[in-house]
């Protein structure tokens, strides 16, 4: 009989890390918030998954293949709204909130890279958009995520900071080829891939 566990439990152990490698538990803090539902939802599927919120504590658990740009949200007192947007990607992570501060770059993400690294770029990005004068900053920012394309070509970042602010087709798609290839097939790659069809085929 012990054998017969022994021989099961190393069956079932490939499929378990398996679907925790392609899966998320979020855990997180929300101060301000005692009761209600957190939630995150999966802008390329339009998904949400949720967790209760428990004296300002939730858990939250999906599927997640590779990192993917999501909304947080919550509701609470009769109130329900996405408040800030964040990179997902597989893996265990923990989320602090303040009520009174919610955006981008002031929330508490602990445990991925992939979100560390997109806080720094949003700062930089709200550092420019706050010490230029506004007839340059649409440059300024097309120019400092051209550099972080190159700099980083890996980073699922590079892709949504070229949707985001390069508008060149001929810029975008030089910067599109110096992506990584899972990064090209990425959500935001694909969308850079699509609009580029759409002007006269530049990316083919």
């Amino acid at each position: 009989m012990l054998i017969f566990r022994l021989i099961l439990t190393l069956i079932l152990l490939p499929a378990a890390c398996t679907l925790f490698a392609h899966g998320y538990k979020l855990k997180g803090k929300i101060k301000g918030v005692d009761d209600g539902w957190a939630f995150v939802r999966h802008r390329q599927t339009g998904k949400t998954d949720s967790g209760r919120i428990i004296k300002g504590n939730f858990t939250i658990t999906g599927p997640i293949n590779d990192p993917e740009f999501c909304d947080f949200g919550f509701s609470a007192n009769g109130i329900k709204d996405y408040y800030l947007g964040f990179f997902l990607e597989p893996g265990s992570f923990n989320i602090r909130l303040d009520q009174k501060a919610l955006n981008d770059v002031d929330i508490g993400f602990i445990g991925s890279a992939v979100e560390t690294a997109f806080q720094q770029y949003q700062r930089h990005v709200k550092y420019i958009q706050g010490h230029y004068y506004p007839e340059s900053v649409p440059f300024r920012i097309e120019d400092y995520s051209a550099n972080y394309v190159i700099k980083h070509p890996g980073s699922y970042i590079s892709a949504f900071a070229l949707i985001s602010y390069e508008d060149n087709p001929s810029k975008l798609a030089r910067l599109y080829r110096r992506l990584a290839l899972q990064v090209q097939r990425s959500y935001y790659g694909r969308l850079i891939r699509d609009k580029l069809a759409g002007a006269d085929g530049v990316a083919k």
